[in-house]
């Protein structure tokens, strides 16, 4: 059934709505019921708009992913989908509808993707699922796509030059102790884990306000200048 939303397309939506006619459609058997845009209505042909955002994250993991670790991806699966299924994936995209099929992939069902990504070492994927906030408006509190792309970065390079010294950025960004706490139990002796915990944790925080100019603040400001080098050089 259609439902109906009293309100009008960005051009972001617009965009994700093509997007997700190639994830959830990729057959040109299977056709996507079209949009009707009329002054203030406007039928959308999946559950909700925090579904068509999650798929439109989808296919950018999708793109991002090499062969071999589709491959890889793909023999995790192999207790989950046949092995007769397997051998007919050839995309990310193809893998995530089936994981969604069987019940294993939605919205609010991201454990076993993000457990996937972790085994081969896609932490940076990993990242972009479960800062996910469904269905809480997935544009309305988080920073546009290129500085999202630019935390990406700076997280990846902070995670791997920070170490046991964590905290201390942690406080720095304003998270308080119970918070920080929280984390480190979460993963005990895993410190790259716990980092990038604890910048997730921050941008969730901070919501569209979260830019990599207050990481690099911070981390200036708690003298990991080589580490703000770093962020910087590899944003160039």
């Amino acid at each position: 059934m259609r439902k109906r939303y009293n309100c009008k397309l960005t051009d972001t939506d617009k965009q994700a709505e093509v997007k997700v006619k190639q994830l959830v459609f990729p057959r040109s058997d299977i056709s996507l019921r079209r949009f009707s845009v009329e002054v203030q209505c406007v039928y959308v042909c999946v559950k909700d708009m925090s579904n068509l955002q999650f798929n439109s994250v989808l296919l950018d993991i999708s793109n991002q992913l090499t062969d071999k670790q589709l491959e890889d991806m793909k023999f995790l699966c192999r207790d989950m989908v046949g092995k007769k299924e397997l051998e007919k994936i050839s995309s990310g995209i193809r893998l995530f509808q089936v994981l969604t099929e069987r019940g294993k992939l939605g919205a609010n069902n991201t454990d076993c993707l993000c457990q996937l990504l972790k085994d081969i070492h896609r932490q940076d994927l990993s990242g972009r699922i479960e800062t996910f906030e469904s269905p809480a408006g997935f544009n309305d509190n988080q920073p546009d796509k290129e500085e999202r792309d630019k935390l990406d970065i700076a997280t990846e390079v902070i995670v791997e030059n920070m170490g046991r010294t964590w905290r201390k950025l942690g406080r720095r960004l304003g998270l308080t102790e119970v918070k920080l706490d929280s984390i480190s139990r979460r993963h005990p002796t895993e410190l790259e884990e716990t980092t990038r915990e604890m910048l997730k944790e921050w941008m969730k925080c901070r919501g569209a306000e979260a830019r990599t100019e207050y990481l690099i603040d911070a981390l200036r400001a708690c003298q990991f200048n080589l580490t703000a080098d770093k962020v910087q050089d590899r944003l160039l």
